[in-house]
């Protein structure tokens, strides 16, 4: 499949161009096809809703282990850990682009 054909796919299904451009610079950076990187992105979506589910059970977990003993401040505490794990599983692997690249895969391939 050509790249301009990939692009009108990628606009079609929701990319945006400045998320084009950067897959796009990411393809030239490690130098495969853009394609390649699309199923790349496509299989760590799962993995990236995973990281955040076993995240959120640990936050939980913790929560619902402590509910009689935790005190408001340490509530707010663990909100601000649970956002900033959450920063750093997005800088890993980007959800939002994930999906996009799961449900284009999706179409080109399976």
């Amino acid at each position: 499949m050509d790249n301009n054909d990939l692009f009108e796919l990628m606009r079609e299904n929701g990319f945006k161009d400045k998320e084009i451009k950067r897959i796009y610079a990411q393809s030239v950076k490690e130098g495969t096809t853009l394609l390649d990187i699309l199923i790349e992105l496509s299989y760590s979506f799962p993995k990236a809703i995973k990281m955040h589910l076993i995240l959120l059970c640990i936050t939980g977990s913790i929560v619902a282990l402590n509910c009689m003993a935790i005190d408001p401040d340490e509530i707010i505490a663990l909100g601000i850990a649970y956002v900033i794990g959450c920063v750093i599983i997005e800088g890993f692997s980007p959800v939002k682009i994930s999906l996009k690249a799961y449900r284009l895969r999706k179409k080109i391939i399976l």
